[in-house]
C-alpha cells in the first residue's frame, strides 16, 4: 500500500471541503443568528477551494452540530445516529434530510482527512527534528 503524499493529502482536503461547502448550500441548516455571517464566509471559502485555517475547522465543526441538530428536529435521533455510523446505504424519503445526511456525510469524510494530513505533517516535522539531531 502506497502513502499519499502531502501535496495529496492537501489536495483531498480542498475537494472535500468543496463538497462539503456544496451539501451545506443545498441544505436548511439552522444556524444561530450571530454565526450566520461567520456560515456565509466559510462556505464562499470552501467552494472556492481556499485552505482553511485552524479558526475556520472549530466553525466547520459548530456547522456539523447545527447540522446534526437540525437533523435530529426532522427526524429525532436521527442527527445523532448520522454523526455516529456510516449512512450511505441509509434509505431515507425525506428530501432535506437527506440533503442534511449526505452534507454529514461529507463533513466527517473532511474531518478525517484533515486528521491524517494532520498527522502526517506531525509525522515529517518530527522526523525532520530526529534527523537535524543525529
Amino acid at each position: 500500500m502506497t502513502q499519499k503524499s502531502v501535496d495529496e493529502l492537501a489536495y483531498s482536503c480542498l475537494r472535500l471541503g468543496r463538497a462539503f461547502g456544496e451539501a451545506c448550500e443545498l441544505t436548511n441548516i439552522e444556524m444561530p443568528p450571530h454565526l450566520a455571517k461567520d456560515y456565509r464566509r466559510l462556505l464562499e471559502r470552501l467552494l472556492t477551494g481556499e485552505i482553511l485555517c485552524i479558526q475556520e475547522l472549530e466553525t466547520i465543526k459548530v456547522v456539523a452540530r447545527a447540522l446534526r441538530t437540525s437533523m435530529n428536529k426532522r427526524s429525532p435521533g436521527y442527527g445523532d445516529h448520522t454523526f455516529l455510523r456510516h449512512t450511505d446505504e441509509d434509505i431515507i424519503f425525506d428530501r432535506d434530510l437527506e440533503l442534511m445526511r449526505k452534507a454529514a456525510e461529507r463533513y466527517k469524510r473532511l474531518i478525517e482527512a484533515h486528521e491524517v494530513l494532520k498527522d502526517r505533517l506531525t509525522a515529517l516535522s518530527w522526523a525532520n527534528f530526529k534527523l537535524a539531531q543525529a
